[in-house]
């Protein structure tokens, strides 16, 4: 699990889990090595668990070797094999949703 923050805090944090805007260049390449390790793991799944469009964690998703990628509708449609519309604060529905379009996939 990955989490993009915008303005560095100063509160305690897992460093090794967290991208910034730092962490990119200007051709939107990655400079974090822990971030680079993840995208190159082939997942079977892999989860944008944002809503909306987001350009830094957009580029994760698209660089992600993943085998198929899910989102929230109103993502980026060409960066996911599934967009799910349901509120990303409706935990419990997007987790019986995703199990339920998997299985349907065959993906599980």
């Amino acid at each position: 699990m990955f989490s993009f923050i915008e303005v560095k805090k100063k509160l305690p944090s897992l460093r090794q889990n967290q991208v910034q805007c730092k962490d990119f260049n200007w051709k939107g390449e990655m400079h974090n090595q822990n971030a680079s390790e993840f995208l190159e793991t082939e997942f079977d799944v892999l989860v944008g668990y944002y809503k909306g469009q987001n350009e830094f964690l957009d580029a994760l998703i698209a660089q992600s070797r993943a085998k198929f990628k899910v989102g929230f509708a109103g993502s980026e449609d060409r960066l996911f094999d599934l967009l799910i519309d349901v509120k990303p604060s409706n935990i419990e529905i997007f987790k019986a949703e995703l199990k339920k379009y998997l299985t349907v996939l065959k993906k599980i």
